[in-house]
């Protein structure tokens, strides 16, 4: 059964790529900081951070290994809930995400590290395994310097419709 559903997954990102999906990394990258000052807004009462992430799939890199699988790497734009690059919204920072893939043919989930960089505001720290269970939110900088928690939302199952997601983030320790 696991191997069919990360066929599937490699299935639907292998269409995303040759698709493409609208970038919206020159949005990101070009933001003073007075727009970023505009664009982000408060951290939510009660530690809750609900971000949305477009994944720009034009910056996929894989480094097979000999045996299968082997190292990744995609970026994407990070919007509020609710926001998004089709609607004119500006980015409020950057997706990074990086990991290992230990066997294509036994197609093991891979082991992903993912730092959430939110401009102005600081970066988060993400690691796990690529599946539907919660991932580990290991750190931060900035007004995430002392953070701990858990993300859940890390579906991948839509990204075949517009190459996003939506993470929730329950944050101890923020600021």
């Amino acid at each position: 059964m696991k191997t069919k559903s990360t066929l599937l997954f490699l299935s639907i990102l292998l269409l995303v790529l040759m698709i493409g999906v609208p970038t919206a990394q020159a949005q990101f990258e070009d933001l003073n900081e007075r727009d970023r000052d505009e664009v982000i807004r408060t951290l939510p009462a009660g530690n809750t951070l609900v971000l949305r992430v477009e994944v720009d799939f034009s910056t996929f890199d894989l480094t097979p290994s000999p045996g299968g699988g082997g190292a990744f790497y995609v970026r994407g734009a990070i919007f509020n809930e609710g926001e998004s690059s089709a609607n004119g919204d500006t980015a409020i920072g950057r997706f990074d995400c990086w990991g290992w893939q230990v066997d294509a043919i036994v197609l093991d989930d891979p082991l992903v590290s993912q730092e959430l960089n939110l401009f102005g505001v600081g970066k988060l720290q993400v690691q796990g395994a690529e599946d539907a269970g919660a991932r580990a939110v290991t750190g931060g900088t900035g007004q995430f310097r002392n953070v701990r928690g858990e993300a859940t939302g890390f579906d991948f199952s839509d990204l075949e419709v517009d190459g996003s997601f939506v993470a929730t983030f329950k944050l101890l320790g923020a600021g």
